[in-house]
């Protein structure tokens, strides 16, 4: 993989800088975004130790920290003998937002995701390892085939997205994608009629997408953040024709 943009900046770096507090975190990070998630449910049994350090290349030590944090937190329980599970009771910890109801919503949510996702990409240009890389490729590749087949895969949309906020290696961000996931979905709904209306429209987006995925896997973070403002300003400019935002209504 090409030098990192910010490569003296060792804290965005966290399975390369050997400081197990940041590994710790690193694990803390993934294992509460599967939570949070739903990928990891309540009453599910977590991976062992061991397989836990092989998967995310750390120290056991390392995963007993992040395991004790989470356990800190409420969000799993250690039962002798058998051990760590996602606690039975969780709520789990996705923000909750209220559903779109309107058009004002709809650009709400475009001006929501434009200040959260520019600097999702940033980072995740600096953060980036092999295997978050992997993940973004792969959602790319499901948009490539659909594109070929004039399709537009809403799930494949959305995955790229989710998987660059998971490369960025903040739960918060993960955790707010997870948050306005079905908001999301109405939204690139909407936008993928819109292409389909017109045939190079797919095209033209698979290249916007693909243009992030190649500044993210280069470590150009200010070019990732900037195709990624840009993605959605015109994602959001094609399903209103460009017409001007109105400020919405104070109350």
């Amino acid at each position: 993989m090409p030098a990192k943009a910010v490569a003296n900046d060792k804290a965005d770096e966290p399975r390369k800088s050997g400081r197990p507090t940041l590994l710790a975190d690193h694990v803390y990070q993934q294992l509460f975004g599967q939570i949070a998630g739903g990928e990891l449910k309540q009453s599910t049994r977590l991976p062992g130790e061991h397989q836990l350090a092989e998967k995310y290349g750390v120290s056991r030590p390392v995963v007993r920290d992040a395991l004790k944090r989470l356990r800190s937190e409420g969000l799993i329980e250690s039962r002798q003998g058998a051990g760590s599970w996602v606690t039975a009771g969780m709520v789990q910890k996705v923000p909750a937002f209220a559903p779109i109801s309107s058009i004002a919503d709809i650009r709400r949510c475009y001006e929501f995701r434009i200040a959260v996702e520019r600097e999702t990409a940033l980072l995740a240009a600096r953060r980036a390892t092999p295997k978050t890389l992997a993940d973004i490729e792969a959602a790319l590749a499901l948009m490539g085939i659909a594109t070929r087949e004039h399709v537009h895969r809403e799930d494949a949309d959305f995955s790229f997205h989710y998987a660059i906020a998971v490369a960025a290696d903040n739960h918060f961000l993960s955790s707010s994608m997870l948050g306005i996931r079905d908001h999301i979905a109405v939204v690139m709904t909407l936008h993928g009629k819109s292409l389909l209306a017109s045939h190079p429209g797919l095209e033209s987006v698979f290249e916007e997408h693909r243009g992030i995925f190649a500044a993210i896997r280069d470590g150009d973070a200010l070019r990732a953040s900037r195709l990624m403002e840009e993605h959605l300003a015109d994602s959001r400019d094609r399903l209103f024709g460009g017409a001007p935002s109105a400020e919405p209504h104070r109350t």
